[in-house]
Formats: C-alpha cells, sequence, structure tokens
C-alpha cells in the first residue's frame, strides 16, 4: 500500500533507503503543463540544499530547449533524461551522451498518414518543433508547409534530421486508436506510441518515438553512466509515462495530481504539484533532520 510522505515522521531518503540520486519529471510534476512556468521558490530552495547531498535530474517529454531552463533553476547534475527517453543529457559536460532517432523513412510516412488523417502533429527535431500548418491565417502564403514554431528561419520544407519525437498533442480519445493503428501499419517494427498526459480537456498527448525509447530504459542506461543501480534512485512524476520509471526506482513518487495508473505504480504519495508535492518530497525525504 501506498504511503503519503506528508507526515514528518517519514525519513530522509539517504538514511531510510540510500537514495544517492533523483529524477524529476517535470510538467504538472514542477510546473504547469506549458512552455513558461518555472518551478516554485520553495522548491528551488528546497533542490539547492538537495543538491549538497544528492544528484538531481529531470525525466521529461520536453527536448533540451524546453528542459534547460527548469534544469538551470533546479540545480540539475545529473545525467537527465529528454524527449521520453530519445536523448540522455550530461549537465556536468553540457553534451549529449546518447541520442536515438525515428528512421527518416519511418518519419516521413507516418507524417504523411497522419496528414492525411487530419491528426494534428509536431515533430521535435534536433531542437526545432516543425508543425503542419494547412492554410493557416497566419502563414496562409504558401499552404501546406512545415514552420519551424520556435521562432526560426522562415517556413520551409520539412526534411528530416534528427526526429525523436512526433508529438500528437490533442488527440481526442475516441481517435487513440486511430494513432495507433497507423503506427502498428507503418512504423510497428521501429515505433511505438505512448500517452504522456491528458489535457484537461479531457484529449490526448500521444508521442511516437523510436521503440527502444522510454524513462525506464532510459533511466537504466543513466544510472549505469553513473555508477548507480534503480535502488538508489528516487523518481518522481504523475503521467502515464512515469509509471514504469517509478516502478523501477528504489522510491517511487507520484504526486496526487497523477493518473491512477501512476498512483498505483508508487511508494509513496506526495501533494499535488500545486501544493509544491515535489518540494514536500525533498523536504520530507531528503532534507528532514539536516
Amino acid at each position: 500500500m501506498n504511503r503519503v510522505c506528508v507526515p514528518p515522521s517519514v525519513l530522509q531518503a539517504e538514511a531510510e533507503y540510500g537514495i544517492r540520486a533523483v529524477y524529476f519529471d517535470i510538467d504538472n510534476t514542477l510546473v504547469p503543463n506549458n512552455n513558461s512556468g518555472i518551478p516554485t521558490e520553495r522548491f528551488c530552495a528546497a533542490a539547492q540544499r538537495a543538491g549538497e547531498y544528492v544528484t538531481l535530474a529531470v525525466a521529461t517529454a520536453r527536448p533540451l530547449e524546453k528542459a534547460s531552463r527548469i534544469m538551470d533553476a533546479i540545480g540539475a547534475r545529473g545525467i537527465s533524461i529528454l524527449s521520453d527517453g530519445a536523448q540522455l543529457y550530461d549537465a556536468k559536460t553540457e553534451s549529449m551522451v546518447r541520442e536515438t532517432v525515428i528512421g527518416t523513412d519511418e518519419t516521413q510516412t507516418l507524417l504523411g498518414v497522419l496528414r492525411a488523417e487530419d491528426i494534428a502533429h509536431t515533430v521535435q527535431d534536433n531542437g526545432r518543433d516543425y508543425t503542419w500548418v494547412e492554410g493557416s491565417p497566419l502563414y496562409a502564403t504558401p499552404k501546406n508547409i512545415w514552420f519551424p514554431i520556435l521562432g526560426y528561419e522562415s517556413a520551409a520544407a520539412y526534411n528530416p534530421l534528427k526526429p525523436f519525437v512526433i508529438a500528437t498533442n490533442a488527440v481526442p480519445k475516441d481517435r487513440l486508436p486511430d494513432v495507433r493503428e497507423i503506427v502498428a501499419d507503418h512504423g510497428a517494427e521501429t515505433t511505438v506510441a505512448r500517452v504522456v498526459h491528458e489535457n484537461v480537456d479531457g484529449t490526448l498527448e500521444v508521442f511516437i518515438t523510436n521503440l527502444l525509447t522510454n524513462k525506464k530504459a532510459a533511466l537504466i542506461e543513466a544510472l549505469q553512466m553513473q555508477n548507480l543501480n534503480p535502488a538508489q534512485v528516487m523518481a518522481v512524476g504523475d503521467g502515464p509515462n512515469d509509471e514504469l520509471m517509478l516502478k523501477i526506482a528504489g522510491v517511487g513518487v507520484a504526486l496526487e495530481n497523477a493518473v491512477p495508473k501512476t498512483l498505483q505504480a508508487a511508494d509513496l504519495i506526495a501533494p499535488a504539484y500545486h501544493y509544491n508535492g515535489a518540494a514536500v518530497a525533498l523536504e520530507r525525504l531528503v532534507l528532514a533532520g539536516r
């Protein structure tokens, strides 16, 4: 049965569990699910203190360009998991230590089918986001273009370079089988579709990635690079893509706003992110008594 890590009687992680590293999901764990949020002052203060005793890192579906500000704010110094496991980034050397892409042919095929099926999507490719714009008033000329949406050069044809994720960010639940069928028919040998988040309007964020990438596998690989094992890790998250990561961690902490299967996978439950649950986890499990 899950224990709630709110009572002050819970001991710090290092003493009770032998924790040497802590991995945090970002969206709806450290910040709201948008690109402008930053962790609270309370969490940043706790993270700064906790960094004296354990290594901090993130495990997120975001690419580096959207995660780096959060990583800097919390003092992440370990090997972080990015793009839902497609990238491993070493903060100490400021370098990617592993990248796993979707094949070029598979990417082009999947994008063509998604367009034909009118399923909105974005590609995370080597630090840029490309989205399909069809007759948008913002980009009316020419029509049907790939446009880098992070403020890069003007619209141009999209040619895959390093496609890590094809993100379908607002899939109605009744269309989830369609997305999975597209992947099964056109990329089953090399790609997989995973639900990473349920939006407040009930739509789903579904990521298509290389079949070998997920947070669990990436965590195991990142820990091996740091001479750690999963029993020495606390993982904190809320989404469906955090479930397996929490299961293999020595201490898996789900926030109260987590999806049901991630709550079930957790050893401990912290308050929801808007009640500083991640900060509570650090304060009660790492900093208590220090």
